[in-house]
């Protein structure tokens, strides 16, 4: 995986999974492939899966540790703090070439590139241009971009409007928003949550947060795809299997 925003999105696909691994075996091995994940995920740089991490592992740390929430919210709180104050003293110099200040305004070019998608969207809002034509549809209208470099449009939500228009969208996107909506506001009925089913849902929200920065979840071939879809049919089985206990 020669991409590290490819490294990153795994990374922090994986993440709340190993974290769930350690909490239930308490063991030193869990515990290390943790943190190596976790480094590859800093060291990729990527930050629209870094961010993407925070909000997923905010979520199953915060549900994990629901009964605790004051102490939950100090120490988030205490770390943010902490961080923005290493950030803004001795470490100022090193955050600013890690998060690539430069390039944040327009993050590293895509919105040239999300504006072009919007254009090509607008012009076959129903039907698209065809699934797999993300990576030469940019060739094919001779669109020359200023900053963006790359054939993607690093955003899936607009690289599936693009090639499938709005109803492959919905065909493609609805049911995993869905699936996620059931999920958070699941009422559990004095019944016990598996740890599982909270990284899971972590996971799920890490993977759609990627959605907004990264052309990953449709393409076939790549390494993120098996874990991906693995986990989502993981979920699934869960809201089945309630189905079944409530009937």
């Amino acid at each position: 995986m020669g991409n590290p925003n490819g490294l990153g999105v795994l990374s922090a696909l994986v993440l709340p999974i190993s974290l769930w691994q350690f909490l239930e075996t308490k063991k030193n091995s869990a515990l290390f492939l943790f943190f190596a994940i976790l480094i590859s995920l800093l060291l990729s740089g990527a930050r629209g899966p870094i961010n993407a991490t925070i909000f997923g592992l905010g979520y199953f740390i915060y549900i994990r540790s629901k009964k605790h929430t004051p102490a939950v919210f100090f120490s988030w709180a205490t770390f943010i703090l902490v961080f923005i104050w290493l950030i803004e003293t001795s470490a100022k110099q090193f955050f600013k070439a890690y998060i690539r200040v430069g390039s944040l305004s327009i993050l590293g070019g895509r919105i040239e590139a999300w504006m072009v998608a919007v254009n090509l969207f607008l012009e076959k809002p129903i039907f698209g241009y065809g699934f797999g034509v993300e990576d030469k549809i940019f060739a094919l209208k001779k669109v020359v971009f200023h900053v963006h470099s790359g054939e993607y449009v690093h955003n899936s939500f607009l690289g599936i409007l693009v090639q499938l228009g709005l109803l492959g969208f919905v065909i493609f996107f609805v049911p995993l928003f869905l699936l996620l909506f059931k999920e958070l506001f699941y009422r559990q009925e004095d019944r016990v949550v598996p740890l599982l089913r909270y990284a899971l849902r972590a996971s799920l929200i890490v993977r759609l947060f990627c959605c907004m920065s990264e052309s990953w979840i449709y393409s076939v071939g790549s390494g993120v795809m098996l874990p991906f879809w693995i986990m989502a049919m993981l979920l699934v089985f869960y809201c089945y299997r309630d189905k079944e206990e409530a009937t």
